[in-house]
């Protein structure tokens, strides 16, 4: 995997992915508030019941992809929650189709894009997602499912972070307490002005470690 330098083009870009309930909006909301001239892109899916929903989807990263070549020349930060990342993990759960193929052209192009580009998938244990879940729905009748699906998705990412980060420079920040998420930002906070993006590396992050 080739390294990128910040040299020739200032923008950096962010990404965070993981599954449902892991802390993936207030991680990227803390980055937003630390990171000086940063800006949070928070993704939303397209009902895949429209027709040529697949094909939607596929022009909607492409455009995305033009949007940031576009800035790569802006002094900033893109942080993304969700990419196209999830768009496979999803397709491969819930969706009638296969995105398989613009997957792999998304991951050839986000490998030889010119600014530099970290993704960061967010991962907890079973019991805060269950909190998270009880947490986020206890006014519904169906954290017990949604939990099940968290646990789905995150089997699901695993399963297709092997491919990406051959590709793409990619950390696995796990934080295995109960409590905030502070551990993680300060991870993703202090990589970010680093000159150059390293190989991909695991990273376990236990706040216990640092009492």
């Amino acid at each position: 995997m080739k390294s990128k330098s910040s040299s020739k083009n200032p923008l950096k870009v962010i990404i965070l992915e993981g599954a449902y309930a892991v802390g993936k909006t207030e991680i990227s909301n803390r980055l937003r508030e630390r990171i000086p001239h940063s800006h949070l892109f928070r993704l939303s899916d397209i009902d895949y019941e429209l027709l040529n929903t697949r094909q939607l989807m596929i022009d909607y990263y492409k455009g995305l992809f033009n949007f940031i070549e576009s800035q790569k020349g802006l002094p900033a930060v893109f942080i993304f929650d969700r990419f196209f990342l999830s768009e496979q993990v999803y397709s491969h759960l819930y969706k009638p189709y296969s995105f398989m193929n613009p997957y792999i052209d998304f991951m050839e192009e986000l490998s030889n894009s010119t600014y530099p580009v970290t993704t960061y998938l967010i991962e907890v244990d079973n019991e805060q997602i269950y909190n998270r879940v009880l947490k986020r729905n206890k006014f519904m009748d169906k954290p017990e499912r949604l939990y099940t699906e968290a646990l789905n998705q995150m089997e699901v990412y695993r399963s297709h972070i092997g491919l990406y980060r051959e590709r793409i420079p990619t950390v696995v920040l796990s934080n295995n307490t109960e409590g905030d998420l502070e551990s993680i930002v300060n991870t993703i906070v202090n990589s970010v002005y680093d000159d150059v993006v390293k190989e991909p590396e695991e990273v376990r992050v236990n706040r216990n470690s640092h009492n």
